[in-house]
C-alpha cells in the first residue's frame, strides 16, 4: 500500500484532462479557421484551440493504438472504463488484481461491488470483487477485479509499471488516457502525449 501511495501524484497527472498547472498556452487558431471562424475572432474567442504540437486529445483503438510508444501502448490496454470514467490496471499486489480510479467514479464499496469494468482496448470485462477504500482529499480509490487463473499472465502483460525509486522531475514527459467527457460526448478512449503534457513543477 505504501507503494501505491507513493504513485498518487503520478496517478493524479495521469487522470486528469487538459493542462492543469504551470503555464496556461495561447490559443492559437487551426489552419483554415481564419475565414470560417472570423466571426468568432471578432468576438474575442474562439472555440478551437492547440496545446503542444496535437490538436487535443486523439481517439484510440485498435486500428491506430501500433502508431504510438510502447510505453502508450501498455498504458492505454492497462486503461479501463469503470461505468463511464476512467480506472487504471496497476497489476496483481498479495494476490489480487487492483484498480485505481477517482473517488468521485466509485464513492463507496456499494458502488463497486458486483460492477464489472471495461478493458475496451482488450475487449475483456471484470468484477469488481473487493473495495480497498478511497482518499477524497486527493479523489482517489482503489479496488480489485477477478481475473481468472488462465487470463492472469495476459492481463499482467499491460499492467502500469511505476518506478517507485524515481522521483518526478520538471519536464518530465507524460500522457493522459482515458473515458473523460470533455470534448469527448461518447466516451471513447482518447489519449494525449504532445510537447505540453510534461511536468511543471520545480519542485516535482
Amino acid at each position: 500500500m505504501k507503494n501505491v501511495l507513493r504513485s498518487l501524484v503520478l496517478w493524479v497527472l495521469m487522470s486528469q484532462s487538459g493542462v492543469s498547472v504551470g503555464k496556461i498556452p495561447q490559443l492559437t487558431m487551426m489552419p483554415g479557421d481564419a475565414t470560417k471562424n472570423l466571426g468568432a475572432v471578432n468576438l474575442g474567442f474562439d472555440l478551437r484551440y492547440q496545446i503542444g504540437s496535437e490538436w487535443g486529445k486523439k481517439k484510440i483503438s485498435q486500428r491506430n493504438i501500433h502508431t504510438y510508444s510502447e510505453n502508450f501502448q501498455r498504458a492505454a490496454r492497462a486503461t479501463v472504463r469503470v461505468g463511464g470514467a476512467t480506472g487504471f490496471y496497476l497489476g496483481k499486489f498479495n494476490q489480487q488484481h487492483i484498480v485505481a480510479t477517482n473517488h468521485h467514479v466509485l464513492p463507496d464499496a456499494q458502488s463497486c461491488l458486483g460492477k464489472s469494468v471495461r478493458f475496451k482496448l482488450l475487449n475483456k470485462r471484470y468484477t469488481c470483487v473487493k473495495f480497498y477504500g478511497h482518499w477524497t482529499d486527493i479523489d482517489f480509490a482503489l479496488f480489485a477485479i477477478d481475473v481468472p487463473p488462465e487470463e492472469e499472465d495476459a492481463l499482467l502483460d499491460y499492467n502500469i509499471e511505476f518506478n517507485f525509486d524515481d522521483e518526478l522531475e520538471q519536464n518530465q514527459k507524460l500522457l493522459t488516457i482515458g473515458f473523460g467527457v470533455a470534448n469527448n460526448p461518447f466516451r471513447n478512449l482518447v489519449g494525449n502525449n504532445d510537447d505540453d503534457c510534461k511536468v511543471f513543477s520545480k519542485s516535482g
